[in-house]
This record gives C-alpha cells, sequence and structure tokens, in this order.
C-alpha cells in the first residue's frame, strides 16, 4: 500500500449508487479535481453508518475545494441502494450524496492494498489523490476506529496549499541557480531568499 504514495492511482470503472440511481463510475473521470477515495468494510454497520451520514452531511465543504468523494466497500451495489434508503428514513436524510461504489469482487480493494483476505472485505481506510491523479496521502484504521471527516478536510487543505506553494517555487529556485552559476554578488541572491520566505520552507 505504501508504495503507492507519489504513484498514479489506479483507475477503475465501477457501478455506484447516487441518488439512489445506479450509474458507473470512473476514477479518471475526476482528472483535475482532488478526489477522497474512501473505503470502508461493510453496509449496515455502526461505524461505517455514522461515517457516511456524516461525510453527506459535510459534503458542500468538499465541493467548495473542487474535490470529488467516492466510498467504496465490497458490497453489491443493490446492498448499498437497500442501506442508503435505510438511512435516509432513520436519520432523516433525503439521501447520501455521495457515489458508494459497488466493489464486490474486492479487486479495487486489492489494487489499492487494503482487502482484508480473512475477513472478505477491506480496510477502513481512504486515500487522498491529486489532480494529476497522483495518490498523496494514505490512511488506514482498526474497524471500530472511526474517521474524523474534519481531519481529512485539513489534510486535504495542506495538500493543495502545497500545490499552490510549488506553483511559484521554481522562479525563485531558477534564480538562485542563475546568480550562484554566473559568479555575481551576493545582493541577487539575497533578493532570491527574500522571495521566497513567504512560500514557508519548501526551498530549505
Amino acid at each position: 500500500m505504501a508504495e503507492l504514495i507519489g504513484k498514479p492511482a489506479p483507475n477503475f470503472v465501477a457501478t455506484a449508487v447516487i441518488r439512489q440511481e445506479f450509474s458507473k463510475v470512473s476514477l479518471k473521470d475526476s482528472c483535475g479535481r482532488f478526489v477522497v477515495l474512501f473505503f470502508y468494510p461493510m453496509d449496515f454497520s455502526r461505524v461505517c453508518s455514522s461515517e457516511i451520514v456524516r461525510i453527506s452531511e459535510k459534503i458542500d465543504e468538499f465541493k467548495q475545494r473542487n474535490c470529488k468523494f467516492i466510498g467504496v466497500s465490497c458490497d453489491s451495489e443493490f446492498s448499498h441502494l437497500a442501506w442508503i434508503k435505510q438511512l435516509a428514513t432513520e436519520k432523516e436524510l433525503v439521501d447520501i450524496n455521495i457515489p458508494l461504489v459497488a466493489d464486490k469482487s474486492g479487486r479495487i480493494a486489492r489494487e489499492y492494498g487494503i482487502y482484508n483476505e480473512d475477513q472478505g472485505v477491506s480496510n477502513r481506510a481512504f486515500f487522498l489523490i491529486d489532480h494529476e491523479q497522483v495518490v498523496r496521502f494514505i490512511s488506514i484504521n482498526d474497524r471500530p476506529v472511526e474517521r474524523s471527516v474534519e481531519e481529512i478536510l485539513r489534510l486535504l487543505d495542506v495538500l493543495q496549499c502545497e500545490n499552490k506553494d510549488e506553483m511559484n517555487v521554481p522562479m525563485t529556485r531558477g534564480l538562485k541557480r542563475r546568480v550562484s552559476e554566473e559568479g555575481g554578488n551576493e545582493a541577487p541572491m539575497k533578493k532570491a531568499l527574500t522571495l521566497s520566505e513567504g512560500e514557508g520552507a519548501m526551498l530549505n
């Protein structure tokens, strides 16, 4: 699983339930946006229900960050649909407003390295995938441990802020290299370092 960090996220095409309707979902369709790929063990369990409801309540905050949220479990699309309808009744929600992908064979979970062969379900894990479809962050929990939506949002903010900073770094790096190679005095070098102070410690 750890070897996926910094590598292209494995693509998949699978059936998902979106607002109580079946639809095909492909990871590549989200290229140009950040993605939270959110694996959970199974429908109808207490922790999974709590997580999915909480995410649905916060989904606008992910949309504001141009981020797509995709849930995945090894249940069928029919199980997803029945679970969503139950949650809509119990939690007084119109619907669960995130796509839930059916990975009944466990193929997607295996490609991401979080399939539990002994239990026949995925582990509780999530992947943050950037706008270029590169895996930037991985988290895996024990099954009883509920994940914090606020922490996922915080991590997303960190990665998106880093991406914005990196867009400004090459110019100052190039300036420092040119000054060094041309044997210039220290004044231009100092200016380059001053420019980079506002960009954080990324140039150190």
